[in-house]
């Protein structure tokens, strides 16, 4: 049993330095030096990816249990914003953009908004 714990812990260990150095990162991984600062482009791209995000989990946030649409539910901006950042799911669309996305939440708050609005123009989203 303590060999397969073993065997275990080096397989993750090793599957985390590779990971590292074949440059897989989580869309969280950014620091200040991380992009040089705001980026057309990359607020583009940024838009891009958080729209098209959020159109592909939206039904799954406004079916109840039957698989009907729910007409009631609504869910505000920052909801909605949570949904498309959480889990990388953003960085399946553009890693980059993603990780750009959050750079400027933490480093360029009021730019970060702007491209928020561009992105989810709306003050609520429903059926």
């Amino acid at each position: 049993m303590k060999y397969l714990i073993r065997l275990f812990t080096l397989l993750l260990i090793n599957q985390t330095k590779g990971d590292r150095i074949m440059g897989h990162k989580s869309m969280y991984d950014v620091d200040k030096d991380s992009y040089p600062g705001k980026s057309e482009e990359l607020d583009q791209r940024a838009v891009y990816a958080m729209s098209t995000t959020w159109d592909r989990i939206a039904d799954d946030c406004f079916f109840d249990d039957c698989g009907q649409s729910d007409e009631s539910k609504t869910m505000r901006r920052s909801e909605v914003l949570e949904l498309v950042l959480d889990a990388d799911r953003m960085a399946t669309e553009d890693a980059d953009a993603a990780r750009y996305t959050i750079w400027l939440s933490r480093f360029n708050k009021a730019h970060f908004d702007r491209v928020v609005k561009m992105a989810f123009p709306y003050k609520t989203y429903g059926y």
